[in-house]
Parts: structure tokens; C-alpha cells; sequence
């Protein structure tokens, strides 16, 4: 099968689409498929023997360092000579509209993905108007795909009550070679960016919509702790001048082994966000055997399978974390207990089968597009209408 990828983000950026994209990549050339890239500029010419095509772009309003690319007319003639048997475009906001358009100007059968949740942060950067206007623009765009695709179950509910249709799942996978838990407490201590002090590990974007605050405020309260966040982004620098202390470290970001020893060498997780989709960085998290404390959202409820295999707190208030970081400091039955759940429950995510299921999609996708050219054109006021 010939897979033209069409994604707003791709290596060198690092976040949850980049990862789930390159082993993705990986896994379908494995399995024999000819895959294709289209990205922003500034991305890699190459990955594991695939092809990445840059087109020209401009910054993203809250992340410089990320680029939008404008699709027309860049986009058209190297999709195109790519003939693909199915375009796939991965979060669509703007190369991947044009990637939709295409699709449906040239007849080719068409996924989409939902990766990132504008709506929602909208509301972070105080911008409330793109909400609705978010919502309206993303459900028609992905309303266009022949599937469009949510990376948990929550998502799928949540986008299919705002109007999504032909909504399907796209299973989660771990690369389990990389995270895996520490073999015994010494080694655990022995990490050099950790004390005897109990350890919190914070992994992702630093960035105003992971609600950073709400576990860095409470940290000037909590002496017996020490907070490591893990990654880059455009806050770092605002976030690490206003909290950067004795007990709170601002690592940048790590990769490969210096990332899975951070997770196997902390004590607690701790996941502030409510505007995932997923939530890679758990799923990380659990496999290494790290207890993890979050605010509930649905798709981390989903990861955890339920309330009582995590540990919870209210990012409105301050008092709710420390309190939470106290009890667990002082209850190694209680971690545990949530590090062998969350191994066990990680063991269950696989690349491989979330390949698996997405070739299936793929393949309904040809056989949905097919069956609409065959159907008889109908008209509505004298104007034709696709058959859904």
C-alpha cells in the first residue's frame, strides 16, 4: 500500500505525534508498505529510509520554534506524484487541510487524525472566540475525511457529541525495550539528577496548557520534595525564572536512556494536563513502574483504568497536591501497589497491533471511498451531494 502522511509536526520537534508518527513509520515499512512524509520546513529529509518532503512555512502564534506550512500550491504536485492509496493527514489544522482538499479534489481515499485539542486551548491563552470557531473549523474539516481517527476512547466520545462523524479508535503503543521499571532501590538512588529527598518527575512540553502551575506553586510548601520537569517549550524559560529553586529543577529535555533512567529513577509521576488526548508520557511513566498523581481527565482515567489505580488531586488547589504528595511519600504499599498495576496494564500496549489496526483503517478507508464513487450522484436544489 502506498501512505502519504500529511502532519503539521515531525522530527527534530519532540512531543506525543512525533513519537506515535516515527514508530508508526517504522512499523508500516516493517511490514512492507511504501510510506511518504509531508511536513513544515525545518523537519528531516529523511527517516528510517522514508522519504520526508519540507514545504515552505511560518511560526506557529504561541510556539516560534514550530512552523505552520501554507499548502497551496506547495503541497499539490509532490502529493500527487506520490500516488498514494491513501492519504492519512495527522492532526489537520492547515498542511493538513490542503492534504483534505486534495483528497477529495482528486478522488483519493482519506484518513484524519485528531491529535491536538484547540478548542480547549483556546481557553489556556485566553482567546475563549476560537473555541467555537475551533470546534466549527476542525469538525468540518475532519467531517470530509472517509475516517477520521481519536487516539483514546474518551476522544472518540467527546469528538462524535461536537458533530465528528465515521469516528474510529487508533490503538495506543509503548516502545517497552526503552521504558522499563528499575531493577532494585539502589540503583534507583543512584541517578545523579536525584537525592534522598522524595523525587516527583514531571516529562513533556513546558508549556502554558500543561497547567504547569498548578504543581509548581505548591512545591514552595513542599521542602521534603524535589520536582524535576523534563522537556522544552516556549514557557521554560518564563517558568523556570518565577519557580526554579532548591526543590524544583528544570532539566530540559532528555532523550533515549538519560529519558527512560529519569522515569525509572523517580519516586511519583506527577501530570498536571487536562488538554491531552492521550498522554504518552503516562503510558511511559507506567511502563517504567512509576506511581503516577494527575488531575482527572478522561483520557488519563482511561490510561489508568479507573480512579483507584492512580492517585488524584484538584490543580485548583494548591493544598489538594501537597497533601496528596505527603500521603504517597509516607505509603510505599500505596506506590507499590500503583507501579505493579501500571506495569501490568502497560504490557497490554504494542506498537505492532496499533499498526495492525491502523492498515485495517486504512483499508476500510479505499473501500469506503470506492463504494461513494459508485453510488449514483444525487442533487438538492440542483447541486450535487456526496454521498456520506
Amino acid at each position: 500500500m502506498r501512505i502519504a502522511l500529511v502532519t503539521e509536526t515531525f522530527l527534530p520537534a519532540t512531543d506525543g505525534i512525533v513519537t506515535r508518527l516515527t514508530h508508526t513509520i517504522q512499523s508500516l515499512t516493517q511490514k512492507g508498505h511504501d510510506v511518504r512524509v509531508f511536513a513544515p520546513s525545518g523537519s528531516v529529509a529523511m527517516f528510517a529510509g522514508v522519504e520526508v518532503t519540507s514545504l515552505p512555512g511560518f511560526p506557529y502564534p504561541f510556539y516560534p520554534e514550530k512552523r505552520f506550512s501554507w499548502p497551496f500550491p506547495a503541497l499539490v504536485r509532490p502529493l500527487l506524484d506520490a500516488k498514494p492509496d491513501v492519504i492519512h493527514a495527522v492532526g489537520p489544522i492547515v498542511l493538513g487541510m490542503g492534504a483534505v482538499l486534495i483528497a477529495k479534489r482528486y478522488h483519493i481515499p482519506l484518513v484524519a487524525s485528531y491529535h491536538t485539542h484547540l478548542a480547549v486551548y483556546a481557553k489556556r491563552y485566553n482567546v475563549p472566540i476560537l473555541g467555537p470557531v475551533s470546534w466549527f473549523y476542525l469538525r468540518n474539516l475532519h467531517n470530509l475525511a472517509d475516517i477520521s481517527l481519536a487516539t483514546s476512547h474518551a476522544m472518540v466520545r467527546e469528538l462524535s457529541e461536537h458533530g465528528f462523524r465515521r469516528m474510529r479508535f487508533w490503538p495506543r503503543g509503548l516502545d517497552h525495550t526503552a521504558f522499563q521499571p528499575q531493577e532494585t532501590p539502589e540503583k534507583k538512588r543512584a541517578w545523579p539528577l536525584r537525592d534522598e529527598r522524595f523525587t516527583l518527575l514531571y516529562v513533556g512540553r513546558i508549556a502554558h496548557e500543561k497547567d504547569l502551575r498548578a504543581i509548581l506553586e505548591p512545591m514552595k510548601h513542599l521542602p521534603e520534595a524535589h520536582l524535576l520537569l523534563v522537556g522544552d517549550g516556549p514557557a521554560r524559560a518564563e517558568l523556570s525564572m518565577a519557580y526554579a529553586s532548591e526543590n524544583v529543577t528544570f532539566t530540559g529535555a532528555l532523550y533515549g536512556r538519560d529519558l527512560a533512567q529519569a522515569y525509572a529513577s523517580a519516586d511519583l509521576f506527577v501530570f498536571p494536563s487536562v488538554t491531552e488526548t492521550l498522554g504518552l508520557v503516562v503510558m511511559e511513566a507506567m511502563a517504567s513502574g512509576l506511581p503516577v498523581l494527575a488531575t482527572k481527565s478522561e483520557p488519563t482515567l482511561e490510561l489508568l483504568g479507573g480512579e483507584q489505580n492512580g492517585a488524584w488531586f484538584d490543580g485548583a488547589e494548591p493544598s489538594s497536591f501537597i497533601a496528596q504528595v505527603r500521603a504517597l511519600s509516607k505509603d510505599d504499599k500505596r506506590l507499590a501497589e500503583m507501579a505493579e498495576y501500571g506495569v501490568l496494564r502497560a504490557r497490554h500496549w504494542n506498537w505492532d497491533r496499533a499498526t495492525d489496526e491502523l492498515i485495517r483503517t486504512y483499508d476500510a478507508a479505499i473501500r469506503l471511498a470506492k463504494w461513494k464513487r459508485a453510488q449514483p450522484e444525487r442533487r438538492v436544489g440542483g447541486k450535487p451531494v456526496c454521498a456520506d
